[in-house]
């Protein structure tokens, strides 16, 4: 019987070794679900001014007074965003985001964008290291046609502070996720 407790406790001391430093502190789930209003980029019809010149400045009556032109512009729009960090005790991590809005001002059928990250964590310091090893982002346009494309895997770091049961995750271009724990 030690003969086998001995290989099994040699395993589990390997495999705490092997753990990424701290992030059992952080296991478990965390969600935001929450709703922002941001500058996006839509395509919107804008009217302009025409005139024909006719020789030194002077314009004719012939023709319209204005035109429609189609140009992309950021306007202020309700974006509703899905945020779930899934963080297990050996560090392995699921980040799921989805966003949602409105095609443009004017249009209610709905874009969505989604990104899937899977990767290691490690939690140090105060510091939260996302190593993701597949980072897959999803578009779905009005019709629901799609666009996913792959990305090679990437670090992300982020400063952390933990207010009870809510995990504040603030990036270093100033990004800040407010994420609940989930059932807390």
């Amino acid at each position: 019987m030690r003969i086998l407790l001995f290989p099994l406790a040699c395993l589990a001391l390997v495999a705490a070794q092997d753990a990424p430093q701290g992030a059992s502190e952080l296991a478990g789930q965390w969600d935001q679900t929450s709703t922002r209003t941001q500058l996006v980029r839509v395509p919107v019809l804008r009217d302009r001014p025409t005139a024909s010149l006719a020789g030194r400045g002077m314009v004719t009556g012939r023709g319209p007074v204005t035109s429609t032109v189609l140009r992309d512009e950021e306007v202020p729009m309700q974006v509703h965003y899905m945020v779930s960090l899934r963080i297990q005790p050996d560090g392995r991590f699921k980040w799921l985001t989805e966003k949602r809005r409105t095609a443009s001002p004017t249009n209610d059928c709905e874009i969505r964008e989604g990104t899937r990250r899977d990767g290691m964590a490690s939690y140090a310091d105060g510091r939260l290291v996302l190593k993701s090893e597949s980072v897959r982002a999803l578009s779905l346009d009005c019709d629901g046609t799609g666009d996913e494309t792959r990305e090679p895997g990437r670090v992300d770091v982020y400063a952390v502070r933990r207010q009870g049961n809510m995990l504040v995750l603030q990036s270093a271009d100033g990004e800040v996720w407010q994420l609940q724990r989930a059932g807390g």
